[in-house]
């Protein structure tokens, strides 16, 4: 059974990819299947029944608080400095949060700019599925007229005005 193995790191809910390797056989049929696992502050290897099959240097320290394993049907999960794989509950898909707001080129009169959203509403468990679609968006933005207030401008007064309200009390002297 032929297969990848993939490490990469999660930071603020983006997956960034580091080192990856095809293995022509991840687990064999007849006999024992050894993987060892070799760390330190800068390196991370992983080894085959003694070869090696992926090695990763890191510029900056490697950290790791612990190391979690799970295997179910042909697949093998390793898991470090996560929350601890949720292996009893059913598989939770990924759900996209909101977007963020756009970074554009220009405050107003139109421009370019872009958007992004993270796969953490909710984050899937170790059986559900990653978020499908892509995790940013370009586009237009800032399109209104230089001089006007923003709609995002416009809509905060409008969300602030419903949420509190104003009474005044005005004494004048007759």
């Amino acid at each position: 059974m032929k297969g990848n193995i993939i490490l990469s790191k999660v930071d603020k809910g983006t997956i960034f990819h580091l080192a990856s390797a095809v293995v022509d056989t991840i687990m064999t049929t007849n006999s024992w299947t050894k993987y060892d696992i070799l760390f330190n502050e800068s390196m991370f290897d992983i080894k085959k029944d003694n070869q090696t099959v992926l090695h990763y240097k890191s510029k900056t320290p490697i950290i790791i608080y612990w190391f979690v394993i799970a295997v179910e049907i042909g697949w093998v999960t390793w898991s470090a400095n996560c929350e601890p794989l949720d292996l009893d509950s059913p598989p939770r898909d990924g759900g996209w949060s909101g977007w963020s707001p756009w970074t554009c080129t220009v405050s107003c009169g139109g421009g370019e700019g872009f958007r992004t959203r993270t796969c953490s509403n909710p984050r899937p468990n170790v059986f559900g599925k990653l978020c499908q679609g892509s995790p940013t968006a370009t586009g237009k933005c800032n399109d209104f007229p230089c001089g006007d207030v923003s709609p995002e401008t416009i809509e905060k007064i409008r969300d602030h005005l419903t949420k509190e309200s104003f009474s005044y009390v005005v004494d004048q002297g007759i």
